[in-house]
C-alpha cells in the first residue's frame, strides 16, 4: 500500500518537549547576570571556552584529512569535535548542529548517502529545536537532505523537504543565495516530476528556472518534451529538440553523446504520434552513438531496448518485444522506474497471449516496484492505475471475482485522485466550490 504522506513526515517536525526548553534557556539568561557569580559562573564560562577550542582543534584536523583523501579519519575528528561542542553549549544553541552537518556533507561527498540522511536529519532536528532566529541554516538543510533523498529514490520525501526548502529561502537577506537556492529546488522538482512523466509540473518548474537564469538550457530536451506531452503542441516541442541536436553536431560532431540522447527524445515523439518507423530510425541511431560511448552497460542502452520493446507491443509483435524487455530487465536496478515499466509490459504482452498466470506473476511485479516509487507520493500515477486496471482485468478472465474485486478498488481510486487533480487545474473549478 502507498504510505501516508504526513505519518511518513512527522519526524522532520520539532518535538513539543523540546520547543518548550528554548523557554527555559531564556530564563537562565535572564537570571545569568544575577546569579552567576554564585554559581561560579566564571569557572564554566572557562570551561566551555576550553571544550569549544578542542572542537576548534579537531575541526582544523578533519579539514586537513579530507584535503589529503583520509575521509574515515575526518569524520572520527568530527564527531569528536561534536561531542565536544555539546559540553561548550546551552541546550537549545544552534551551533550543535554546525558539527552534524559538516559529518552529513562528508557522507554525501563519498557517497554514503543513507548515513549523510540520518546525520542531516539530526541536524534538521536541532535546528528547529532551537531558539535559532536565521533561516538560512534551516533550509540550507533541507536543500542538502533533499539531494540525498533524490539520490536514494526517495521522491515524496525529497518533495516536501524541497517546499520546507522554498517556504523559508524568501527570508534570507541576501537575493544573489536566496536565488541561487530557488534555482536548484525547482531542477529538483523539474528532475522529479519528468521521472513521474508529470509533464504539466514539470513544465512548470522549468519556466521558473528560465525566469530566474535566462541563460540555463539544462533542462531544453525536457522542455520540448513538456510542450509535446502536456500542451499537444508536437511541432514547436520537435523544433526546439531539432535546434538543439543541430548546435551539439557543430560543437561536438554527428556521434556527441547529447546528440545520441536527443535521438531518444526524438523517438519518443514519434512513438506517441504514432509514427513507428521514424521512431525506430532515431531509437537505433542513438543506441549505436551510446554503444560506442558508454559501451553495452548502461542505463540509456536499457531505455532503448524499452522503447522498442514498447513499440514492438504496439505492433503485436510479441516475441520482438518480449526479447528487448527482458534485455532491458538484466539492465535496471531496483528503484528504476524503467524496471516497473519493463514488468507490466512483459505481463501485458502475456495478457494478450492469454497466458494468464504469467500475467499476473508479471503485472504484480510491476505494481509492487511501482509502489515502492510512490511511497510517499501524493498524486495521481498513471503506471500505477494501468497496472491495476490490467491485472483486473486479467482475473477477470481468469474467473477470481474476489481478486477482480481488489484491484478494481485500486483502480478506482487512483482513478478518482486522477480526475480530481485534472479538475483542480481548472481556471474555474474554484470558483464553483
Amino acid at each position: 500500500m502507498r504510505s501516508s504522506f504526513s505519518s511518513k513526515f512527522n519526524r522532520r517536525e520539532p518535538k513539543k518537549k523540546q520547543i518548550k526548553k528554548q523557554g527555559d534557556f531564556f530564563k537562565k539568561a535572564k537570571s545569568a547576570l544575577f546569579d552567576g557569580f554564585f554559581q561560579g559562573s566564571d569557572f564554566y564560562k572557562v570551561e566551555k571556552f576550553v571544550y569549544l577550542r578542542e572542537a576548534k582543534n579537531y575541526e582544523e584536523k578533519a579539514v586537513k584529512n579530507l584535503s589529503e583523501g583520509n575521509v574515515n579519519k575526518a569524520i572520527e575528528e568530527y564527531k569528536i569535535a561534536s561531542q565536544l561542542l555539546k559540553k561548550s553549549c546551552e541546550e537549545g544553541d544552534p551551533e550543535l548542529a554546525y558539527y552534524t552537518s559538516k559529518i552529513a556533507d562528508v557522507y554525501l561527498g563519498c557517497g554514503q548517502t543513507n548515513l549523510a540522511v540520518e546525520y542531516y536529519d539530526q541536524s534538521l532536528q536541532q535546528l528547529l529545536n532551537s531558539f535559532l532566529l536565521k533561516h538560512e541554516p534551516i533550509f540550507v538543510c533541507y536543500h542538502q537532505l533533499a539531494k540525498c533523498l533524490i539520490k536514494q529514490n526517495e521522491f515524496g520525501e525529497a518533495i516536501y523537504c524541497i517546499k520546507e526548502c522554498l517556504q523559508r529561502v524568501g527570508k534570507v537577506e541576501s537575493e544573489e543565495v536566496a536565488q541561487d537556492l530557488r534555482i536548484s529546488c525547482y531542477k529538483m522538482l523539474a528532475e522529479i516530476y519528468l521521472k513521474y512523466e508529470k509533464y504539466d509540473r514539470a513544465l512548470e518548474n522549468i519556466e521558473k528556472i528560465s525566469k530566474e537564469d535566462v541563460k540555463n538550457s539544462e533542462f531544453v530536451l525536457d522542455y520540448g518534451l513538456c510542450l509535446a506531452c502536456n500542451k499537444g503542441d508536437y511541432n514547436k516541442g520537435m523544433k526546439i529538440i531539432q535546434k538543439f541536436m543541430e548546435k551539439e553536431r557543430e560543437k561536438f560532431g554527428e556521434n556527441s553523446f547529447m546528440v545520441g540522447i536527443g535521438g531518444l527524445y526524438m523517438g519518443k515523439f514519434h512513438m506517441i504520434k504514432g509514427e513507428i518507423y521514424q521512431a525506430e530510425r532515431e531509437i537505433d541511431h542513438s543506441e549505436q552513438i551510446i554503444k560506442e560511448l558508454l559501451g553495452e552497460e548502461n542505463k540509456f542502452i536499457g531505455k532503448c531496448e524499452l522503447m522498442k520493446g514498447e513499440i514492438a507491443l504496439k505492433e503485436g509483435e510479441y516475441q520482438k518485444g518480449m526479447k528487448n524487455l527482458m534485455r532491458g530487465l538484466e539492465i535496471f536496478e531496483e528503484k528504476d522506474f524503467e524496471l516497473g515499466r519493463c514488468y507490466l509490459n512483459i505481463g501485458e504482452i502475456y495478457m494478450r497471449m492469454k497466458k494468464w498466470d504469467l500475467a499476473v506473476e508479471n503485472l504484480k511485479r510491476g505494481i509492487e516496484e511501482r509502489e515502492k516509487l510512490l511511497d510517499g507520493f501524493e498524486e495521481a500515477d498513471g503506471e500505477f492505475l494501468l497496472g491495476n486496471m490490467m491485472l483486473a482485468a486479467v482475473y477477470g478472465w481468469k474467473g477470481d471475482v474476489k481478486e477482480v474485486v481488489v484491484y478494481y478498488e485500486k483502480f478506482m481510486e487512483e482513478l478518482v485522485k486522477m480526475v480530481a487533480e485534472k479538475c483542480s487545474k481548472q481556471p474555474d473549478f474554484e470558483a464553483k466550490q
